[in-house]
């Protein structure tokens, strides 16, 4: 009769997953952890599950509760911007595929910077345009052969302009004072030659395009002209003149007016030859010319597509400008009272983010535009300023299998401590302890599978969730090699410096046609002259 007082052996639920029981998670071992989390990933359709009103899809998930699988979705009132991190191939391009499935279907623009020549992201878009019947809005600018893309749009201002040069020339500010030195005087430098060149009031100038080649081709005469002019000055104050001359260095594109109201010294000067070599690098084996706008995605639905060079530091330059342009128009259409309804995506972020583009994100989603970055791990980025924006307006986190040290722990951190049982037997009866265990530690990540397992972090739930990602199906990879054929050269550009008046011909042009041909010594040239040469370009 006492039998109702002996203690009754506690009995574990068994299955394929046998990792945890009715009192909770047990304590985490290499067996445990490989049995919860080291296998493939279930196979599945992510169209399915995609464009359920008011959320975003992310996977799914292993409920434990009810030993099925589930779609995890996240509200998107919830989702300013989205992080995914992981090791090339580990399955961000498949949770890629299906955000730019997801964004196609709902109507929305769409931004796209791809800095490795992607094989199936440009199919899956394509496919799905054609699909919807509008081909046409896939429009694709492609470094270096054929950038439809400047940067620079009929209504901006001078100051716009000026912002837009400086990120793509790299005269940024700098923390260090000596290149801060250089670079301040490469901005205002350039500022004055802007003011000119894009005068509003200036019926003469107003109306000048606003093209690379155009400011290249000013920068050039008015380089030119400021060396002539200094030497034209010494000439006349030598007891005699040479007259001859003094008629060749009056030959010039600009009046001496000018000349005289920008007021350069030497360090202008100087400047000013640093901005022409700036621009002709940018400008090097590459077609950069206007043919589409962002206004194209941000407000029209269409897809733009930045094929780009991670290892060519000029087309990373134009992806710094791209994000510029972003910023700048979705506040000005924003004063209109129009937002904006986009989707940007920046693959391999680490190898072109700056403080402006991490720093812009918390107001972005304001505006309509809502970003994703890539990266391979946190270390990637070592401005601790720059990562931290980055972290903190990034309501949503996907983490893929981990090999650095420090996303290890960050992620360690955000998820928390749960408690843990760990079950024992002495003297033939189970015994249980209870502890708490850090819920994403190293020994559970080392053992998720090495494609398509992810952990999903987000503001809107209270814990890390384990996620599986399959990718979309689509026929074929995209036949780049088409693409990269068309090498669309820039139409000749025939146009009249609108400040020259004392020129013995005042209907002179200057054309610019291939640049492509523009030889390297022209930049040896430059670097060379000195005080009493001409340069002749």
């Amino acid at each position: 009769m006492f039998n109702i007082f002996k203690k009754k052996p506690i009995k574990k639920k068994t299955s394929s997953r046998n990792f945890s029981s009715n009192l909770g998670r047990s304590i985490t071992s290499i067996e445990t952890a490989k049995k919860e989390l080291y296998h493939p990933p279930k196979k599945y359709s992510p169209a399915k599950y995609i464009c359920k009103d008011g959320y975003e899809f992310f996977g799914i998930t292993y409920d434990q509760t009810e030993k099925k699988y589930k779609p995890m979705y996240i509200p998107k009132v919830a989702i300013n911007h989205k992080l995914y991190v992981g090791y090339t191939r580990s399955g961000k391009g498949i949770i890629i595929g299906n955000n730019i499935l997801e964004t196609l279907r709902n109507k929305q623009g769409l931004i796209y910077v791809d800095v490795k020549q992607e094989d199936f992201t440009p199919q899956i878009i394509k496919e799905e345009l054609e699909k919807q019947n509008r081909p046409e809005d896939f429009l694709i600018v492609n470094y270096p052969n054929d950038f439809g893309y400047s940067g620079f749009n009929d209504d901006d201002t001078i100051i716009e302009m000026w912002e837009k040069i400086s990120v793509a020339l790299e005269f940024e500010k700098s923390t260090d004072p000596a290149v801060e030195h250089y670079r301040g005087n490469q901005r205002m430098t350039l500022l004055k030659i802007l003011e000119v060149l894009y005068n509003p009031n200036n019926e003469k100038t107003k109306d000048n395009p606003k093209d690379w080649y155009f400011i290249m081709e000013y920068v050039r005469c008015l380089f030119d002209d400021l060396k002539k002019y200094k030497q034209l000055q010494e000439e006349l104050q030598k007891v005699k003149p040479n007259q001859n001359r003094i008629e060749k260095l009056s030959n010039m594109y600009f009046s001496t007016e000018l000349l005289e109201e920008l007021q350069f010294n030497a360090k202008n000067i100087a400047a000013l030859e640093m901005i022409y070599m700036k621009i002709f690098e940018l400008l090097l084996n590459a077609n950069i010319y206007t043919k589409h706008s962002i206004k194209e995605a941000l407000y029209n639905g269409k897809v733009l597509y930045f094929k780009c060079d991670m290892e060519n530091s000029s087309s990373l330059q134009m992806i710094k400008l791209l994000y510029i342009d972003i910023s700048q128009t979705v506040r000005k259409e924003k004063a209109k009272r129009k937002l904006a309804n986009c989707h940007a995506i920046f693959d391999e972020v680490s190898f072109y983010v700056s403080k402006r583009l991490s720093g812009g994100l918390s107001t972005l989603a304001g505006f309509g535009v809502n970003c994703s970055l890539l990266l391979q791990d946190l270390s990637q980025i070592e401005d601790m300023s720059v990562r931290n924006a980055i972290l903190s307006n990034s309501t949503v986190k996907l983490f893929y299998k981990i090999s650095d040290t420090e996303t290890l722990k960050y992620v360690g951190l955000l998820g928390g401590e749960e408690i843990v049982t760990n079950y024992s037997k002495r003297n033939l009866e189970d015994n249980l302890s209870q502890n708490l265990e850090p819920l994403l530690n190293t020994t559970r990540i080392r053992a998720m599978w090495f494609q398509q397992h992810a952990i999903l972090i987000s503001e809107y739930l209270n814990t890390a969730v384990f996620v599986e990602t399959h990718f979309v199906k689509c026929s074929n990879p995209f036949n780049w090699d088409e693409i990269n054929k068309k090498a669309a050269k820039p139409n000749k550009v025939t146009f009249e410096l609108k400040e020259q008046k004392i020129m013995k011909d005042p209907n002179i042009k200057i054309e610019h046609s291939d640049h492509s041909n523009i030889n390297e010594d022209v930049l040896s040239i430059l670097a060379n002259a000195s005080d009493d040469d001409i340069v002749d370009f």
